[in-house]
């Protein structure tokens, strides 16, 4: 799906974080096995979730730093993009409508959705600011906590995910930079980055928990994350490319016109690779080493811990991989507000 968004502007966008922090090199694998990790992946430390913690408190920070400076009676519209929700039901930005105190006219509902799910996000926040005349600002929340998810013995992914939430408001502007965008999916590869068991299809059971060898030869259970890693790469080093090359082609602007690349932090090795076939390596900033692979709010917090790279007249973003799903947009960054904030 390609479109453009005329009236649209992101004005603010804010990161929270959780205080505790993990070091890669700290985790029980032997030194072999973490050297070489380390070293592909690009993650040397990650934020994650304490005990005491869900996505709800960073969501608040987020939210309550926003108020200081505007009311919260001009919110018109929330969304949650998420693969790890507070509740199976009802959906967190019911809930978040709630605890921030909203006013009832607001619509509230949910994005299930993760790599991809900022680019989504965004559209769908664009779409409601250009289609509905009373609707005017709207927050969009970005947050995952995948920690959560990640069996600690699995190779392939304990070394990997951080947590993260993020707020974007999105205002209706009749000034605004147009924002095109090119939304992509091939559910064919959906098996390889799935958990099995928790949802309809394969209810919760005591087996769910059982670990067990997959077929990558890792410890694992049906109820934590399991990733095929080489069809993950395959499919992002072949689809990728072409996906932001046809937004280019369809916004009418050359690669050399633009000023970043803001892609999804997946991997370092596979973020180098990808911005050395597209010959953008100036220009495609990254930070996983200090946050891992936070799912759908890795745009965002890029931009937040960046900001004097990403916040740019020709700002080209890009999410890819759980699904598989895919998204790029072409957004006017160079009047937003960023802010970040650690949460105990």
């Amino acid at each position: 799906m390609k479109i453009t968004y005329k009236n649209s502007i992101i004005t603010h966008i804010i990161t929270a974080l959780p205080k505790k922090c993990i070091q890669n090199q700290e985790l029980d694998f032997d030194d072999k096995t973490k050297k070489k990790i380390i070293k592909m992946t690009g993650v040397q430390e990650r934020r994650i979730l304490d005990n005491h913690q869900s996505l709800k408190e960073l969501y608040m920070a987020i939210g309550n730093r926003l108020f200081e400076t505007m009311d919260r009676e001009s919110i018109d519209a929330i969304i949650v993009v998420s693969q790890t929700a507070e509740y199976r039901l009802p959906t967190t930005a019911n809930l978040l409508h709630g605890l921030l105190n909203l006013k009832k006219e607001a619509l509230a509902f949910d994005i299930n959705q993760g790599c991809s799910g900022y680019i989504y996000g965004l559209s769908q926040a664009f779409a409601l600011l250009e289609t509905t005349s009373d609707i005017n600002r709207i927050l969009l929340f970005d947050g995952d906590a995948i920690s959560r998810i990640v069996y600690p013995e699995n190779k392939s992914t304990a070394f990997l995910f951080g947590d993260a939430a993020t707020l974007t408001l999105c205002e209706r502007d009749s000034h605004a930079t147009p924002s095109t965008f090119l939304l992509r999916s091939d559910g064919r590869g959906a098996q390889n980055l799935i958990v099995r068991d928790g949802g309809i299809a394969n209810p919760f059971s005591p087996t769910s928990i059982e670990p067990k060898i997959d077929s990558d030869g890792n410890l694992n259970t049906d109820a934590c994350l399991s990733m095929n890693g080489a069809e993950v790469f395959n499919f992002t080093t072949e689809e990728v490319p072409p996906l932001i090359d046809d937004l280019l082609e369809y916004a009418n602007i050359s690669r050399d016109e633009i000023d970043v690349f803001c892609l999804h932090q997946a991997n370092k090795f596979m973020l180098e690779y990808l911005a050395d076939k597209m010959d953008i390596s100036n220009r495609t900033p990254i930070n996983i080493e200090k946050y891992g692979n936070t799912s759908s709010a890795s745009i965002p917090l890029l931009i937040c811990d960046k900001p004097e790279l990403c916040l740019k007249e020709k700002a080209l973003l890009a999410g890819f991989g759980v699904g598989y799903s895919m998204g790029s947009a072409l957004i006017d960054l160079s009047k937003t507000k960023t802010d970040f904030i650690e949460v105990p």
